[in-house]
């Protein structure tokens, strides 16, 4: 029994490296909340998802917690609507939703520029 129940121990830990690596839309949603808060360095991701938002779009959603001025940690989320491209390492933003509202437009565009450079 044990000759089997160790290898299958060490096959499921193990498991665990070979989980996928995010995609390339959580991780350009996640660095755009990085990129929006005072205190970047204080992000911590506690939710995230990737879904099929209509024929050609891809929606990106991460819930997370950051610290305010007074270091307590206050819960965020963002959306972030891209559309697919052939080029799948330079995704196009279409649209964020910072806790439930979308970002101003100017915003929008200051992001766009960034992603394109």
């Amino acid at each position: 029994m044990r000759k089997f129940l160790i290898p299958c121990l060490l096959l499921n830990l193990s498991a665990c490296d070979f989980l996928p690596a995010q995609s390339v839309y959580l991780e350009t949603c996640e660095e755009i909340s990085k990129n929006r808060l005072k205190h970047s360095s204080s992000f911590e991701k506690e939710s995230s998802r990737e879904s099929n938002g209509g024929t050609g779009y891809v929606n990106a959603e991460i819930a997370f917690k950051a610290w305010n001025d007074y270091k307590v940690p206050i819960p965020y989320n963002i959306s972030c609507l891209f559309k697919q491209t052939e080029n799948k390492n330079a995704p196009l933003l279409v649209s964020i939703t910072w806790n439930g509202r979308p970002i101003r437009s100017h915003e929008l565009e200051n992001i766009q520029e960034a992603l394109r450079k």
